[in-house]
Parts: structure tokens; C-alpha cells; sequence
């Protein structure tokens, strides 16, 4: 099971406790971590990015894909879908058209 995503220098993980992490491998310091979002309430099963980096998709086991824009330094998420469900187990995105994603 994937539960990281590599785009354009950049890697997402996904963790146990919901937390999505976003890693610039460019970074020339020690430290990679560029922004760490506690905004699922369970475990991230998933973290996508369309080819142009522009946003990341993360599934949870709370039942929610949550998208966050990569390009603006914010800590919470921009959008939030409530998929009905009790658990997001994967997100991908379209690679002929960013905006479609399941």
C-alpha cells in the first residue's frame, strides 16, 4: 500500500495519527519538512498530487479526501469532501485533467 506521493522535489507521506506531511527532498538543510496538516481526525490511507504539483489529495479513515494547495505555505486545508463512507482508501487524479479527481 502506497502511502507517499513524489512530485516536482517534493514528497507527501500519509501517518497513522492523520497527519499528511509535505518533505522538499530539493532542500539543501538537514531538515526536509516543509509542512506537517493535522487536519483528518483518523489514519491518512492516501496522498496523491496531480503532474503539476498545484495540489495535494489525501483519503482518511474518517471518510473524508481533503485538498490542500501546495503552492500557498497554509497549514489547513483548502477543501474538505465528505465521501458518505467510513473510510477513504485511495485517492488518484486524473493525469490528462488535474481539476477530476476520485
Amino acid at each position: 500500500k502506497r502511502r507517499r506521493h513524489y512530485c516536482n522535489g517534493s514528497i507527501a507521506t500519509a501517518a497513522t495519527n492523520g497527519a499528511v506531511v509535505l518533505w522538499n527532498l530539493e532542500k539543501l538543510s538537514k531538515s526536509k519538512q516543509m509542512l506537517v496538516y493535522n487536519d483528518h481526525k483518523r489514519t491518512t490511507n492516501k496522498v496523491a498530487f496531480p503532474p503539476d504539483g498545484t495540489y495535494l489529495l489525501s483519503g482518511s479513515q474518517d471518510g473524508c479526501v481533503k485538498l490542500f494547495d501546495s503552492r500557498v505555505n497554509m497549514k489547513e486545508c483548502q477543501l474538505t469532501f465528505d465521501c458518505g463512507s467510513e473510510s477513504v482508501r485511495d485517492v488518484q487524479v486524473n493525469p490528462m485533467q488535474a481539476q477530476l479527481f476520485a
